[in-house]
């Protein structure tokens, strides 16, 4: 069926895609995890602009305490602290904009690894509820004392419907599958995320405790900001898997609002079979065991 090969065809591309990035699909990693991450971000930033303008405060009480006149310090520092603005300003910018995609993440897939977890299961149930069918269906696909034409065409139907169960269980199977891998690469991109916003945090620590010349610290922490804005839109942008996974989600609300698809009592007796009544029903072997009339 198709929604088994729609299904097949977004484990396959998650798991190419995981390979080519390096994601790891093992990940257990929630989005609370990556805000809490982008949070100790924020505060390292902070550090180091309040940092860097402890440095700038200094300068210019040194110079005040040189003796020189105030109005001749404040033009000189002028042009210092006009720069120091705009080198803020860049970096907070580049802060909202990682705020931004980690929210836009979080709007779009922070539900998702445990909904798409429970609908697994769910499907996975459905499997094997199914399959437990063709069992029953094979048991009785030849009662014993029964012949003729009406056990021929009982016997038929009983098969096409055993296949019916089989590749509807398949089916189901390949869906769970599916969700299960899409939950795991959800997981798996918040755990990349969280990992580059924390060796972000890292340098702009380091970038911290180095110091240096005008606003340096923030200068390097607005670098840090856009290689990490970067990695981010690298790892949570990948239009042919989302397209994948758009038409599997499509194929499954199409199943889902076919109700004889997954239940039993919606089978058909399939092929030539298909309406044709027993010829004999005069024959079917009784509680007994022998031949009663019904």
């Amino acid at each position: 069926m198709m929604l088994a090969m729609q299904a097949d065809a977004v484990v396959g591309a998650i798991k190419q895609y995981a390979a080519k990035a390096e994601l790891d699909l093992r990940a257990t990693t929630e989005f609370e995890e990556v805000v809490d991450q982008l949070s100790g971000l924020m505060e390292a930033v902070g550090t180091a602009y309040r940092l860097d303008k402890k440095d700038a405060e200094r300068r210019r009480l040194h110079f005040l305490q040189a003796k020189l006149s105030g109005t001749i310090v404040e033009q000189m520092f002028k042009p210092f602290f006009d720069s120091g603005a705009m080198i803020k300003a860049a970096c907070d910018k580049a802060l909202r904009e990682i705020a931004e995609a980690i929210n836009q993440l979080g709007d779009k897939a922070a539900h998702v690894p445990a909904a798409l977890e429970r609908d697994a299961a769910t499907w996975e149930s459905a499997s094997s509820t199914i399959g437990g069918f063709t069992v029953e269906i094979n048991g009785v696909s030849k009662l014993e004392g029964w012949t003729g034409k009406s056990a021929e065409s009982y016997g038929n139907a009983s098969k096409v419907q055993a296949g019916a169960s089989t590749e509807l269980s398949g089916v189901a199977s390949a869906v769970a599958n599916a969700l299960g891998a899409i939950a795991c690469f959800n997981r798996a991109i918040f755990l990349e995320c969280r990992q580059a916003i924390r060796r972000a945090t890292v340098d702009t620590m380091a970038a911290t405790a180095t110091g240096g010349g005008l606003y340096s610290r923030t200068v390097k922490a607005t670098k840090i900001l856009a290689r990490l804005l970067d990695e981010i839109a690298k790892a949570t942008n990948n239009p042919d898997l989302a397209a994948a996974s758009d038409e599997l989600q499509s194929q499954i609300a199409a199943t889902r609002n076919s109700p004889a698809l997954l239940t039993p009592e919606g089978w058909p007796s399939g092929g030539s079979q298909h309406g044709v009544n027993p010829s004999q029903t005069n024959n079917v072997p009784g509680a007994g065991g022998g031949g009663a009339p019904r």
